[in-house]
């Protein structure tokens, strides 16, 4: 968010996609995993999706655009959550 010079306001909302999907995505995870008994796909899963969003944001710059940010953090939230 330093990168963008947000407000501490607007990276806040930035960060929402992030933190607001981390607890519904475990929670259906928990649930697939208690309906199914498999669980390695969500390990796997998770740890890329998670990767895919990390390393999206490597390469948020100044001129990044709010959407692609937020879908980089909504990337990363899912995986996390998984």
């Amino acid at each position: 968010m330093g990168v963008r010079d947000f407000s501490p306001v607007i990276a806040g909302v930035a960060l929402f996609p992030a933190t607001f999907t981390v607890a519904p995505m475990a929670i259906i995870t928990g649930i697939v995993i208690t309906k199914t008994g498999q669980y390695r796909w969500a390990i796997w899963g998770g740890w890329a999706l998670t990767t895919l969003g990390v390393g999206f944001m490597c390469a948020i710059d100044s001129s990044t655009q709010l959407v692609q940010v937020v879908l980089t953090d909504l990337c990363a939230g899912v995986g996390m959550g998984a």
